[in-house]
C-alpha cells in the first residue's frame, strides 16, 4: 500500500497521515490507555521508592489514609470514587479506538 501511494505521487508525510495513522491509531489508543492505567494504579514501586508525601500516587495515599483513619470509611470511598474518574473519562474518550484496536485482528476473511 505504501508503494502504491508513492507511485500515485503521495509524499512521505501524506503517506504517514493518510495511510499509516488510520491503521495504527486503534492500536496506539489501546496501548496508551493500558499504559496510563498501569501507571495510574501503581502501588508497589511508589510505596517503596517515594518518601515525600506530595509525590505519592493516589492508591498509596488512599492506603495511608485507610491505615490512619480506619473508622472514617466515607472519605476513603469518596477518594476512591474520585480516583476512578480520570481513567473512566480517558476510556470513554478512546472507546471507539480501543475496541476497534482489540478486535482488528479477529476478523476472518
Amino acid at each position: 500500500m505504501i508503494d502504491a501511494a508513492r507511485l500515485d505521487g503521495c509524499g512521505e508525510f501524506g503517506i504517514y497521515l493518510r495511510l499509516v495513522m488510520p491503521l495504527v491509531r486503534p492500536m496506539a489508543a489501546a496501548f496508551c490507555l493500558i499504559c496510563f492505567l498501569g501507571n495510574w494504579n501503581a502501588f508497589f514501586a511508589p510505596n517503596v521508592f517515594l518518601h515525600s508525601q506530595d509525590k505519592l500516587t493516589l492508591p498509596v495515599v488512599l492506603n495511608l489514609y485507610l491505615g490512619e483513619f480506619r473508622h472514617d470509611q466515607g472519605v476513603f470511598l469518596a477518594g476512591t470514587a474520585l480516583a476512578m474518574i480520570p481513567p473512566a473519562v480517558l476510556f470513554f474518550a478512546l472507546q471507539r479506538e480501543f475496541i476497534s484496536g482489540l478486535t482488528s485482528g479477529a476478523v476472518k476473511g
